[in-house]
């Protein structure tokens, strides 16, 4: 069995072929790449030959690509998700495609896949994880020989994990898919976006465990930012300066300040749906006093 993994470029999500007796895709990106992947596809199978497209989760930027690959695979080849996942699949409709000045289509899901089902992708078996968290229709599949983990947006290497703040999204549930999938054996990790993981992968999903645990306190306990950074509940918010990461790219960093920091001061202290996840955040001000800065944070 071999795993190759096209990486996405752009919004893609990364795109996986595996190889074998039963060739397959899972995601497919959106589509707006298509003709580069089906080209390296093309280097390592004909996809007439590829027997179907497995889907690890509904968002656009991993199906917005299943109908333009579809049409290079044969009539007979299948369209497998997570039955939460086909719901809206079928239905096809994606602010994001929008936004990226597209639309995503409708797709029948030939199979609808549930925790515990297995999947013959190349020459072995893998077993469906049903992981909610990122999305309602999120899924893990892993395959016990090799020891690797497909991972969708549920867990990306060096420490990472999925954004919960999306329509469907549940922080509560995202953490309790990681610290499930933290029980398992993992050497390699193949995640839905950025680097793969080739070898102890375990300690990239350790990571992410940690981090999830140390965000969820936080969240879970806003009296603790209170305390730490001795803030009062007549804190002035207008002089509040938060750095945070944009579209959780480390170098792509945003500054905001005065009546823009309002909803997200107290969404830090009093709930749990900040409109600044706070694992996004790096560095936190008051009246040019740093109160909060995280030396080392999760992308999204």
């Amino acid at each position: 069995m071999k795993v190759k993994c096209i990486y996405g470029i752009d919004y893609d999500s990364n795109i996986y072929l595996i190889t074998g007796e039963k060739n397959s895709v899972v995601d497919t990106g959106t589509g707006l790449h298509n003709k580069r992947v089906v080209e390296e596809i093309e280097e390592y199978v004909n996809p007439k030959k590829i027997d179907q497209i497995v889907i690890t989760h509904e968002h656009f930027d991993h199906t917005g690509g299943i109908k333009k690959i579809k049409k290079h695979l044969s009539e007979n080849s299948k369209i497998i998700s997570h039955k939460k996942a086909a719901f809206k699949i079928e239905k096809g409709e994606s602010n994001f495609a929008k936004m990226l000045g597209t639309e995503m289509e409708s797709v029948p899901v030939d199979i609808k896949i549930d925790e515990g089902d297995e999947i013959d992708m190349g020459n072995e078996k893998w077993l469906v994880l049903y992981t909610p968290g990122h999305s309602e229709g999120s899924i893990c599949l892993y395959e016990e020989k090799s020891k690797s983990l497909i991972s969708g947006d549920t867990i990306f290497a060096y420490g990472s994990f999925g954004r919960y703040d999306l329509p469907g999204g549940n922080a509560n549930l995202l953490r309790k898919s990681i610290e499930r999938i933290s029980k398992l054996d993992v050497d390699n990790l193949y995640p839905g976006h950025e680097s793969i993981v080739e070898g102890d992968a375990n300690k990239h999903i350790k990571k992410t465990l940690q981090n999830t645990s140390y965000i969820w306190y936080i969240m879970t306990n806003p009296r603790i930012i209170l305390n730490k950074f001795k803030w009062k509940e007549n804190t002035d918010f207008k002089e509040i300066k938060v750095e945070y990461t944009h579209r959780g790219a480390p170098n792509d960093k945003k500054m905001i300040s005065g009546e823009e920091i309002i909803d997200v001061g107290r969404s830090f202290m009093k709930t749990n749906s900040a409109e600044i996840p706070f694992h996004r955040v790096i560095k936190i001000k008051y009246r040019d006093e740093i109160i909060f800065e995280r030396k080392k944070h999760t992308w999204i």
